[in-house]
């Protein structure tokens, strides 16, 4: 009996300073934070690596873009620890509905690389991904069975739109109401255009103006405007105006053709006197 004793006591003694060994990280990494996506980052540029986006967020929730290759980003909760794995998944919707939630992909870094919008050249709709945490023990890039994980981060959705918006049709003036080649001597005028309609959501116009200064020459002006009409002061001579329509993905319609109005209120010069010539001597 004085042996078995012994025997259970070095027993419990191995296992008292062995089982912490494997104890400890397990409760140590019970509880995971869940990851925050801060948006996305597009690739716009030719050295821009698929692999390696910038860390730059440049497109926040619920933005646009017309550029095929977006990266999605989250907030970094590792702590330095490398068993930390982030799982993505997806979702879409491409005009009807969307799709449940699927994919599987893991990752190391805190963001993804590249990816296009379900095609080499884009599928428009609506695009949504959510990303975990989870304590990889084995390192086999794999959620296993009894790994602990966080919760799901909220959504981050993006629509991909590479479809231009409808060109304003008309364009012309009021207040007074007036067509384009016409001529006033009224300074203060409203440009009014016809609305621009867009698949999934119109951002505003681009307004653009060549005119005469004051003194002599010309210049042009342009500003963008989130409504379809502008009311400018006319400067002596003839005014060129032309707009377009713009989404907020960055689509842009055709420029509307010239609308030209001129200011004229110098009065015509009044004869000092009247002559006439004899014309039969």
């Amino acid at each position: 009996m004085k042996r078995s004793f012994l025997s259970i006591g070095r027993l419990f003694i191995s296992l008292f300073f062995v089982l912490p060994l494997f104890i400890e990280p397990i409760f140590a990494i019970s509880v995971i934070p869940a990851p925050t996506i801060l948006g996305w980052n597009i690739k716009d540029s030719p050295t821009d690596s698929y692999s390696s986006p910038r860390p730059e967020t440049e497109l926040t929730c619920n933005s646009y873009t017309n550029i095929n290759s977006a990266s999605s980003h989250w907030t970094d909760v590792s702590g330095g620890d490398e068993h930390i794995k982030y799982q993505r998944q997806y979702r879409y919707n491409l005009g009807s509905e969307w799709t449940g939630w699927s994919g599987n992909e893991i990752y190391s870094e805190p963001y993804t690389n590249f990816r296009v919008f379900g095609s080499s050249t884009g599928n428009r709709g609506i695009y949504d991904t959510k990303i975990r945490a989870f304590y990889d023990t084995d390192g086999d890039n794999i959620l296993d069975e009894g790994e602990p994980y966080s919760e799901w981060s909220s959504g981050c959705p993006i629509t991909f739109d590479n479809t231009p918006p409808t060109k304003p049709s008309t364009i012309g003036f009021s207040d007074p109401v007036m067509s384009c080649g016409a001529q006033t001597n009224i300074g203060k005028v409203t440009v009014d255009w016809s609305d621009s309609t867009d698949n999934y959501a119109l951002a505003g116009y681009d307004y653009f103006i060549d005119y005469p200064l004051v003194g002599g020459g010309r210049s042009t002006w342009s500003q963008f405007f989130t409504v379809s009409q502008y009311r400018g002061t006319l400067n002596q001579g003839l005014h060129s105006i032309k707009v377009r329509a713009r989404d907020k993905a960055g689509n842009v319609s055709e420029w509307t053709d010239l609308c030209d109005i001129t200011y004229d209120s110098i009065p015509p010069v009044v004869p000092i006197g009247i002559y006439y010539k004899d014309t039969d001597k």
